[in-house]
């Protein structure tokens, strides 16, 4: 949503076209893609949220944004493993999140692109996920599986 939009009109547009009376708690924004927006972060009740998600987008001054449920899923920079940070990380070596490579991401030169978190579960269990994206890519095998275990620690 662009920045100069207020919690007010959040608040009325759900009001008006999910029927949510009640105030919804913004947790926090994530900064977007693309300059002067931001990713909204509302906390919901059961009801709500199954309301929101029917919804599917919300118009706001002629412009409708999309809305869908956000996952909370720990992904340390260091090692590209899941359910920890690069603070926590138990690993002292880094691992590129886009070539497999033994540097920080941020460093990587690499034209090859790979999931080490797709390779090491295929070369571990035998699985044959594909490989070939970037460890952050919403699609990525294990990201998937990790939704798939955060969502059975959640009541709707």
């Amino acid at each position: 949503m662009p920045d100069e939009t207020t919690e007010d009109e959040v608040q009325e547009a759900l009001a008006i076209n999910a029927d949510i009376k009640e105030m919804l708690n913004i947790r926090f924004k994530l900064s977007s893609r693309q300059p002067g927006t931001a990713h909204w972060i509302l906390e919901t009740p059961s009801e709500s949220f199954h309301k929101l998600k029917r919804l599917g987008k919300l118009p706001i001054h002629w412009t409708m944004h999309q809305v869908q449920e956000f996952f909370h899923i720990k992904r340390c920079n260091n090692c590209q493993g899941f359910r920890h940070l690069a603070k926590d990380c138990p690993s002292n070596r880094p691992s590129c999140g886009s070539c497999v490579g033994h540097h920080p991401t941020r460093k990587c030169r690499s034209p090859q692109v790979v999931c080490i978190n797709c390779a090491m579960h295929n070369q571990i269990h035998g699985t044959r996920f594909p490989a070939y994206h970037h460890t952050s890519d919403s699609g990525c095998s294990c990201y998937l599986r990790e939704v798939a275990l955060y969502k059975e620690t959640r009541d709707y």
